[in-house]
């Protein structure tokens, strides 16, 4: 029935989640994609959010067309009750930034960050939200976001600005509850770790 597809398209959802906080994203966007097929005829925010998260997915793999393609679906005579859902909010955004950063278009990709709040707390939300509620989603947006500000700084050719949004986000882990850090450290380490490298190669910093 209906309720067993949302259940099975909310957990594939899930999943898509975690992979992505893996730094998986080809599996990722698989994942996403089944929860689409699961969630096709049930709730639009569901719906929504789930077409945002694999947009996302695709745009970090370098699939712009793709990516581009599920925005426009999510965008396109959207219930109100979808417009005004911060978490399909934020991860449209978020997806759009990466896509602008494979059109090299740093200063747009910068503005859609600006614009997307996927920055503002360690877990990207306020207390209370969408975002807040599940502790792995807020960890895997701020880290997305976070280096995806690094790579647009980067691209400019500021090493300053690129490093800032990556100590802020550590200097946030270092503050978390214990609990809370440790689960975020390894999304933390797989998506920032190859840009604090890159940073460095590009300063000449060969022992980092």
């Amino acid at each position: 029935g209906a309720s067993g597809h949302q259940g099975l398209g909310l957990l594939w959802c899930a999943l898509g989640v975690a992979e992505l906080g893996l730094a998986e994203p080809a599996t990722a966007r698989a994942s996403f994609a089944a929860a689409r097929r699961h969630l096709a005829d049930g709730e639009p925010v569901f719906a929504a959010r789930v077409a945002c998260w694999q947009a996302l997915a695709e745009a970090v793999h370098g699939d712009l067309c793709a990516a581009g393609a599920l925005l426009e679906e999510v965008h396109g005579g959207q219930p109100a009750e979808v417009a005004g859902d911060p978490l399909t909010s934020l991860l449209g955004r978020l997806a759009g930034a990466y896509i602008r950063l494979g059109r090299d278009e740093p200063a747009a990709a910068r503005a859609a960050l600006d614009n997307s709040g996927a920055e503002t707390q360690p877990g990207g939300s306020q207390p209370g939200s969408a975002v807040a509620a599940d502790p792995l989603t807020g960890q895997v947006t701020v880290a997305l976001a976070s280096c995806a500000r690094a790579r647009a700084a980067l691209a400019e050719g500021d090493l300053i600005a690129a490093r800032a949004p990556l100590t802020r986000l550590r200097y946030q882990r270092l503050n978390a509850a214990p609990a809370e850090a440790q689960r975020g450290d390894l999304a933390i380490d797989l998506h920032v770790v190859p840009v604090e490298a890159e940073i460095a190669l590009r300063d000449g910093d060969l022992a980092r």
